[in-house]
């Protein structure tokens, strides 16, 4: 392998499976869910 090889997407991102949160970039963590409409939902975990 070679310098060419190597393939970068974008910065390494951490996720702590407890929190179900990336701990090291918050702007990722938008990305985890979206807005829904009514009547249509998904509860967050803490709701459940």
């Amino acid at each position: 392998n070679t310098d060419a090889d190597f393939l970068s997407l974008g910065a390494l991102l951490v996720f702590d499976p407890e929190k179900e949160q990336f701990t090291n970039n918050p702007s990722a963590n938008a990305w985890l869910t979206r807005e829904y409409r009514a009547p249509y939902i998904c509860p967050t975990a803490d709701k459940v």
